[in-house]
């Protein structure tokens, strides 16, 4: 039991509900302390890392480049380094969880069973955490649900959270190799690209770039093809301002950029796979053939047939 609460003494789970700038409930690991009004605060950071949870609405995170929206379902985890307050401007419901560095190197050092198969096939986070295990640069990850599985996303990470607390406040026999285990199942579903867009983002990025990478990480989700009513619900923003936003950054309008990145596929689709022209239409959600082929060559300058028997043989003569 001393060995359990050793390894888990520094590792926290709390919750806050934001409410016409105060936090009207908090609660760590199932005690509830009574909230107060928001005041004059700084950015600050923490001997720990961070994992900022959003169960419901939206938390306007703020950084020290600027501010950047969440939405329900969406995450992020900051390094020690990540200077940042909690805005008090929105309504939400907010899940922290803090991690100490040691606590999350004795999590990802225990891999090995009997078995010999990985309890954890590590991904972003690891590899985050271990380019942080010193100095640690000035960079969070950014945690985006996806426009399909979102909803289903958000309900898993609740869950997993509030079992976590539970067996924090509990304390039973075994309670910290429980909550280890959890938060094992917690990184999977973050780092399931069904369920997330995972990246990591420099502080040096201005909320311009946030908002642009997120953008294309969707329109890569639906392989180019959305509707900007659809992308402007996802992201919160009015299809006028997400478009000016892509435009400086890619130089292209939202239809542009998503189009580009659809014939990317279909590209890497014909180099790649032995599928027809027909059948990477439909993967791609093209219906309208005539369409497809004058989008096609006017990225390339050649019908997608042609296209793909001059890489053929340019994959011939280099042999």
């Amino acid at each position: 039991m001393e060995e359990q609460h050793r390894i888990v003494q520094h590792l926290s789970v709390s919750r806050m509900k934001i409410r016409a700038g105060r936090d009207v409930s908090f609660a760590i690991e199932g005690e509830v302390l009574p909230g107060r009004r928001h005041g004059k605060q700084m950015l600050h950071d923490h001997a720990h890392y961070e994992l900022v949870f959003v169960e419901d609405g939206e938390l306007i995170q703020h950084l020290e480049t600027g501010h950047f929206h969440y939405h329900k379902g969406d995450a992020c985890f900051l390094n020690r380094n990540t200077r940042h307050l909690e805005g008090f401007e929105s309504d939400c419901d907010l899940v922290f969880v803090n991690l100490p560095p040691e606590f999350l190197h004795a999590l990802l050092d225990m891999q090995d069973l009997s078995l010999r198969k990985p309890q954890y096939r590590e991904r972003i986070l690891a590899e985050f955490i271990r380019d942080n295990e010193h100095a640690g640069g000035a960079e969070y990850i950014d945690f985006a649900a996806t426009m399909q599985d979102g909803d289903r996303a958000c309900w898993m990470i609740s869950q997993i959270l509030h079992r976590i607390m539970e067996e924090l406040a509990a304390a039973r026999v075994g309670y910290g190799y429980r909550a280890m285990a959890l938060l094992l199942e917690l990184f999977s579903v973050l780092e399931d690209p069904e369920y997330y867009h995972a990246a990591r983002i420099r502080l040096d990025s201005d909320p311009e770039e946030f908002v642009y990478l997120r953008v294309r990480r969707y329109l890569e989700e639906r392989h180019g093809r959305f509707s900007r009513e659809e992308l402007a619900r996802v992201m919160h923003y009015s299809p006028d301002h997400l478009n000016l936003i892509v435009k400086r950054h890619s130089g292209l309008t939202l239809t542009g950029l998503g189009q580009s990145i659809t014939m990317e596929e279909a590209r890497q689709l014909m180099l790649r796979t032995d599928m027809s022209i027909s059948q990477i239409m439909q993967q791609l959600n093209y219906t309208n053939r005539s369409h497809f082929y004058q989008l096609f060559e006017k990225e390339t300058g050649m019908k997608p047939g042609a296209w793909r028997q001059a890489q053929q043989h340019k994959e011939v003569k280099s042999c």
